[in-house]
């Protein structure tokens, strides 16, 4: 099953509607601050031991649908447990506190999709808000399919921009899996290379040089309005850099996982927790992957997958980089620089993001037991050998590559996709 979310934007409302809405909202907000402090005050997140301590205080204090309570309370429990988390593993974290504008959380029982009107409980029975959502071509196939009954949809929020207000509709899909190759593709995230795949017959790099180039232009362009103390311009530069960076996450997972389904192939990934902390490099390099987003690109991945039919397996992401995908031997000396491996042991050079997914393929096999070769070879169009790649890979980058087999004719999907045309 697929959970998705769409961003439904609805038509202005009046003065009445909107002062009902934001009331709505700030009354959540409270019931959700009011829940925070149970829960520091109970010193537990248990949602039984909360509920049973602290519903009927907050029925005869807060002007909410029950849904709408329980919404809030399940807020405060999650944001209390990534608080929790965070100190866990020796993180900066404040203590969490919610203001009026936290998005307005709406139980699946409050909320009901009429024609393209959304219906909205409030707190007394059988007293609704209707507000007409504008639905274009993309979303409509959703929205009719929510109206009829044939698309199951849950718990979603309202969220006010300025003047406007936005329904984020959590809906499901049914999506059956269609591996069926009894094949995984590695896929390794980094900076150099944004993302590199591998698998039988595959081999595909997204190269990271514009991604890099366009985020020093805006890290760039927020240092001189800093100077400026153009705070305003500031804020609106990295919500742009953020939408840009979103929007190109989206493209690099729907191409990932529309080459994964093609091959019929499951597709393995590190488990990333915790990269930001291993990932110690220079401070220009550190920067970029601090901004760069892999969990938001990892959840793409996880939440388009079942609609492509596609299984991911995450796998120990430990000497990924360092260890041969040829013999098998580990040593940090195999890594010769950022963009070359050479294997001590049995000599075996390759590019190194190129050996990681090979690796990470490997392991995915494994852990779905699969016995069948997962390694793909780098060749040129039409099956020739090169010991040579596209020059975005950088000089010298894949000094040393090799092909499996004198007999593995291996197409190459893609030897390398620039984003600068993106």
């Amino acid at each position: 099953m697929s959970v998705r979310v769409l961003k439904l934007k609805l038509r202005t409302v009046n003065r009445g509607k909107f002062a009902r809405l934001t009331a709505m909202q700030r009354e959540y907000a409270a019931c959700a601050q009011f829940h925070l402090e149970g829960i520091e005050r109970l010193q537990t997140t248990n949602a039984t031991a909360l509920h049973r301590e602290l519903y009927v205080p907050a029925k005869e204090r807060f002007t909410l649908p029950v849904v709408n309570l329980q919404r809030a309370r399940d807020k405060a429990i999650e944001t209390f447990r990534s608080y929790l988390a965070r100190k866990a593993k020796g993180k900066r974290a404040n203590v969490p506190q919610f203001g009026p504008g936290l998005p307005l959380g709406v139980g699946q029982r409050a909320l009901a999709i009429v024609g393209r009107t959304l219906r909205l409980s409030t707190e007394k029975a059988r007293d609704y808000l209707w507000l007409p959502i504008e639905v274009d071509d993309r979303h409509a196939p959703f929205v009719d399919a929510v109206a009829a009954g044939t698309l199951k949809y849950g718990a979603s929020e309202l969220h006010r921009r300025g003047k406007d207000w936005y329904l984020h509709l959590t809906v499901y899909e049914d999506v059956p899996n269609t591996v069926e190759s009894g094949v995984v593709l590695g896929l390794d995230l980094g900076v150099a290379n944004t993302a590199v795949m591998s698998g039988p017959g595959l081999v595909r790099f997204w190269s990271g040089q514009a991604v890099r180039h366009t985020r020093n232009r805006y890290s760039a362009r927020r240092r001189s309005l800093q100077k400026a103390k153009l705070m305003g311009e500031v804020r609106r530069s990295k919500g742009k850099e953020s939408r840009w960076m979103r929007n190109l996450n989206h493209q690099i997972s729907c191409q990932i996982l529309g080459e994964v389904a093609q091959q019929g192939a499951a597709l393995a990934i590190e488990k990333l927790l915790g990269i930001r902390d291993r990932v110690k490099l220079t401070r220009k390099v550190n920067r970029m992957v601090h901004n760069w987003a892999f969990g938001e690109l990892i959840a793409l991945l996880h939440q388009k997958a079942p609609r492509y039919g596609v299984r991911i397996v995450e796998v120990d992401p430990r000497h990924t980089s360092q260890g041969c995908s040829k013999c098998g031997h580990t040593e940090k000396g195999n890594r010769l620089r950022q963009d070359r491996f050479k294997c001590k042991a049995c000599g075996y050079a390759v590019h190194a993001d190129l050996n990681a997914a090979r690796n990470i393929a490997n392991r995915g096999a494994l852990m779905l037991g699969y016995t069948s070769s997962v390694t793909g070879a780098l060749t040129v169009p039409g099956g020739v050998k090169s010991t040579s790649v596209s020059r975005e890979f950088g000089d010298g980058q894949a000094m040393g590559v090799e092909a499996e087999g004198s007999s593995d004719q291996l197409k190459q999907s893609q030897v390398a996709t620039s984003l600068s045309s993106w």
